[in-house]
């Protein structure tokens, strides 16, 4: 009896291995799903046990099968974790095509390490990570981990697919919480994504989402963020506590009170600090100049680190730590300015704003932590100034596309309220040139050239005139993409009367510019230029697509021509006005003088444009790139 139990016994096990394992097979996969695909999610369920505002447990199974090598960075995981946030029991194993067990992984295969860079000081914030290697596809990867926080602060999405070329099987959300406890949630990019409600035992409810068969998408050039793309849940609670401070997320008002009383008693200046910022006052009578004075004092005087250490994510260091330290992350250095704009009666709100090129735009009808930055906005009497605290370097005013036309929470005495930063405009920000070139009888062209960058164009060129003459010898030579291209002499100036401008002198020659073909000599007019690139192909496009310009370029050229030549014919002068932008170009010669003038303007429009306005945006680009390269041919008179 003992061994038909023990043989009974032995053969249900294999065979519930065997029937676990075998779920995982690559053959059990959806043909559908593996189109376009490298990667496919087999399942992520993530359950959320949610007790009190303090207190909340996650509980989430990964499994995700890597098609091919290209997909192989999609099988590793980062967890982010800090003194509020505390990973438990994670696990992993691998499994082959068939579905078969290979091994489990190693604790020092989830390698754990902080995730601030090399700015930071404090930071308690880590990521736990993997990094695997296969050299065998198809395979699976299962995942299996607890997450739990001391902490229910309103900063959750759920985006089960965030990449490209990755399709889902299943994917599983569920907030178990208590019957009284209230959040709030939305959902976008998917027609039926809404909560199942049910009750859980005698005092939780249970909401639920559930995604099922969702196939990769493609990537496509220019793609919107991911927000505007793949399916998500975003939730929030609308009572808090963080590190002891509650806090209500009901309202944008309510949020800006809770940075407020994070902000609360630190604004208070040392008396020396306070002397030099009324010798400021006493030196200029024009507001706007003595905002730049005290603006370039609190530069001078201070560098960026980050910190985030605990609470510190969120709650800016006091002004005399600045002051004692000379230094701080955006926070304290934006709450410093704010308290010295504040001794000459100069009023200022501190800011909260997402910074970043690709970012998801703030809903104004959904209070939530959007943000990942701090800067300050001073209201003038006919404008609105915004300042950028973390950079010695840049000119008052200047806060870069990173920040530009985006919504942002001011936090005001009374509480929080939406504002907007600038929209970038082309024709605000642009790239002005002046080329006067010579060629001698020989064809040697010596050139003289005048640029000058303003507002949003100066870009990474901020700062370059306080580096070595031979650093910005090499930076031009890296720049400028010509054969036999000489630099004679250079300079740069600097002027940060808002916007602020970069102007670039630099004389120079070129051998062999020209072609010869027989006694015809052939050459392209417009040089030292950018290129237009031209994103992707044409055809039939799946998604939008955005344009993230933001300068316009004004180019002058003059060549003056060796005698004894004439130009066989000039291209016409060409003007195209579309939804994605403007170009020109315009040739006049005068022939007494030797003088082809080239002039040509050209600036792309910020946009989000339908998959049918591709074809259209690529062939005015192309349209722009072509005429750029056109090539004139001189001939003996």
């Amino acid at each position: 009896m003992n061994w038909k139990i023990c043989c009974a016994l032995a053969f249900f096990l294999i065979t519930f291995s065997s029937s676990v394992s075998a779920q995982y097979a690559v053959e059990k996969i959806d043909p559908s799903l593996l189109e376009n695909a490298n990667a496919v999610i087999r399942l992520d369920s993530t359950i959320w046990e949610v007790r009190g505002r303090e207190r909340a447990r996650m509980t989430r199974k990964l499994v995700i099968t890597i098609l091919e090598e290209e997909g192989l960075a999609k099988a590793d995981i980062f967890l982010h974790h800090d003194s509020f946030r505390r990973i438990r029991n994670i696990q992993g194993s691998l499994y082959d095509a068939q579905g078969n067990k290979i091994r489990d992984l190693n604790s020092d295969e989830f390698e754990d390490t902080h995730i601030a860079g090399g700015v930071s000081v404090y930071a308690d914030a880590r990521v736990k990570k993997t990094d695997l290697y296969m050299n065998r596809y198809p395979f699976t990867v299962v995942y299996e981990y607890t997450i739990n926080e001391s902490v229910l602060f309103p900063n959750r999405t759920w985006m089960p697919v965030s990449r490209t070329k990755t399709s889902l099987e299943r994917a599983i959300l569920a907030y178990i919480v208590p019957q009284e406890f209230s959040f709030r949630y939305k959902s976008d990019n998917h027609l039926s994504l809404d909560p199942e409600i049910t009750p859980s035992g005698r005092r939780d409810k249970q909401y639920r989402w559930e995604l099922n068969d969702l196939r990769a998408f493609v990537h496509e050039a220019n793609m919107p963020p991911a927000a505007y793309i793949f399916p998500f849940v975003q939730t929030a609670p609308n009572d808090f506590t963080y590190g002891g401070y509650s806090g209500s997320m009901k309202s944008w008002d309510d949020f800006g009170k809770w940075i407020n009383d994070l902000n609360r008693d630190k604004q208070e200046l040392s008396d020396e600090t306070i002397a030099d910022i009324k010798r400021i006052k006493e030196s200029t009578t024009d507001t706007l100049e003595l905002i730049r004075k005290i603006y370039e004092y609190m530069q001078s005087r201070t560098r960026y680190v980050s910190i985030q250490l605990g609470v510190g994510g969120f709650e800016p260091d006091d002004v005399s730590s600045v002051e004692r330290n000379s230094y701080g992350d955006c926070k304290a250095l934006a709450n410093f300015t704010l308290a010295l704009l504040d001794v000459v009666g100069i009023k200022s709100y501190y800011t909260l704003i997402y910074s970043g090129q690709r970012f998801q735009e703030v809903d104004p009808e959904f209070p939530y932590q959007y943000f990942n930055h701090a800067i300050i906005c001073v209201p003038l009497q006919n404008d609105t100034l915004w300042l950028e605290t973390t950079s010695n370097i840049l000119p008052m005013g200047y806060i870069g596309q990173s920040n530009s036309d985006r919504w942002v929470l001011l936090v005001t005495e009374n509480g929080g309220t939406l504002a907007r930063t600038p929209s970038v405009n082309p024709l605000e920000n642009s790239v002005n040139q002046r080329i006067l070139l010579n060629t001698d009888s020989d064809f040697h062209v010596s050139g003289n050239l005048n640029r000058k960058f303003s507002g949003l164009a100066l870009g990474n060129r901020l700062g370059v005139s306080l580096l070595s003459e031979s650093r910005q010898r090499d930076i031009i030579n890296n720049q400028i993409r010509l054969n036999n291209f000489q630099l004679y002499t250079f300079d740069y100036s600097e002027d940060k009367t808002p916007p602020g401008s970069i102007e670039k002198r630099m004389m120079f020659g070129i051998n062999n510019y020209f072609r010869r073909a027989g006694q015809r000599f052939i050459f392209q007019p417009v040089l030292l230029q950018n290129t237009v690139a031209v994103p992707g192909s044409g055809g039939e496009r799946n998604y939008d697509f955005h344009t993230s310009f933001y300068r316009s370029y004004n180019d002058t050229i003059v060549w003056t021509l060796p005698e004894g030549f004439q130009f066989s014919q000039l291209p016409d002068n060409f003007e195209s006005e579309t939804p994605f932008g403007h170009y020109s170009i315009r040739y006049n010669y005068v022939g007494e003088n030797r003088e082809l003038e080239v002039v040509r303007k050209f600036y792309g429009r910020r946009g989000h444009f339908r998959p049918d306005q591709w074809n259209d945006y690529l062939s005015f680009l192309r349209e722009v790139r072509s005429r750029d390269r056109t090539q004139l041919m001189m001939i003996p008179e």
